[in-house]
């Protein structure tokens, strides 16, 4: 109601103007008339925009926490940050700003942020992939329940996780890494087969 009555009374008072003849102060008025589209498009983006950017920082903090990785409130926090971002940039183009420069600054920061995450993922899993690699190789040459040696150590096999070889001797159960595993194998039974021909 307040607003409508605000609105009357700028009216009235455009015509006054009008009829005095300040066209300046009318062109004026006219502008911030003109203005308030752009404002309303500009509040819904920012409202949508803070809502957006709660809910992804939250998805991605349990995403994170569900995958166990560390620091996932990390990960929720840069995924809010981006949707700021972009939100941002939006709110900007409405009000007619270029944001060209900005658009490519951004790119260019997304683009090296992935880039350091690629390559510290890739060294970072070098070591889980050559177990993983050596563990498929592992269960080719050899069967669950096939009695193996490796580095001078005997047992019988009774499991190939992703990462290690589980083997069980009179002692109990003991496991060794795949990739020592596939490079040190030695099975006495197909050994003392090739003995006995």
């Amino acid at each position: 109601a307040q607003g409508g009555y605000l609105l009357t009374i700028i009216a009235f008072i455009r015509l006054a103007l009008v009829q005095i003849g300040l066209e300046e102060m009318v062109g004026a008025i006219d502008k911030v008339f003109a203005f308030i589209p752009t404002l309303l498009v500009v509040l819904l983006i920012l409202l949508g925009g803070g809502i957006l950017q709660n809910y992804l920082g939250k998805a991605a903090t349990v995403a994170a926490r569900g995958m166990g990785l560390d620091h996932p409130t990390g990960f929720g926090r840069v995924a809010s940050a981006l949707v700021i971002v972009l939100v941002a940039i939006l709110a900007l183009t409405q009000f007619g700003i270029e944001t060209g420069l900005i658009e490519n600054i951004i790119v260019v920061l997304l683009a090296c942020l992935g880039l350091g995450a690629a390559i510290s993922f890739g060294f970072g899993t070098r070591d889980y992939t050559k177990e993983i690699v050596a563990g498929l190789y592992t269960r080719r040459i050899v069967e669950i329940g096939e009695k193996i040696e490796v580095e001078g150590r005997s047992g019988t096999l009774m499991a190939i996780s992703p990462i290690t070889t589980l083997l069980k001797d009179s002692n109990g159960l003991f496991s060794v890494q795949n990739s020592i595993v596939l490079y040190n194998l030695n099975v006495p039974d197909a050994t003392a087969a090739k003995e006995h021909e």
